[in-house]
């Protein structure tokens, strides 16, 4: 080795080089590129997802609003249907009473004028004519029969 001082022919001695070189900074721009890419992807992905979420999330909002609705709508016609239930009760009960022998019997007397079997009975029927002679005829009369059985 040489010493200090002392000169070599052919050999120059070691220089040491602090200063960065070109070489060296190209894999750092590689580096901070790649993290450039790297970090918009990430960006990208993360816009992704929260789209996603936010999409499902307004799609569980949509669902459970149209269940409250349906929920809401079978409520409506679970009442309607108790109403009409009641409603179809009352009906059948005025039928039975209107179907019963007894209230036909006593409509056919008070409505229609009929006469019950084994019973009878007189109406008196002024004729037009008749009203100012002060007699009144019987509508068996008028027809020529007679009131008596």
């Amino acid at each position: 080795m040489a010493q200090a001082g002392v000169r070599t022919r052919g050999v120059q001695p070691a220089r040491r080089n602090y200063a960065p070189t070109r070489v060296g900074y190209a894999p750092m721009e590689r580096s901070y590129a790649q993290s450039q890419k790297t970090a918009a992807m990430n960006r990208r992905m993360f816009i992704i997802a929260l789209a996603l979420v936010l999409a499902s999330l307004f799609i569980y909002v949509n669902r459970m609003a149209a269940i409250a609705g349906g929920a809401k709508t079978i409520s409506r016609l679970r009442t309607q249907i108790a109403a009409e239930e009641s409603r179809r009760q009352q009906l059948e009960i005025q039928l039975a009473e209107r179907q019963s022998l007894d209230m036909i019997g006593s409509e056919a007397v008070s409505r229609l004028g009929m006469v019950r079997p084994g019973s009878w009975s007189v109406r008196v029927v002024t004729l037009p004519g008749d009203a100012a002679s002060g007699e009144s005829q019987t509508a068996y009369d008028a027809a020529g029969e007679s009131a008596t059985p």
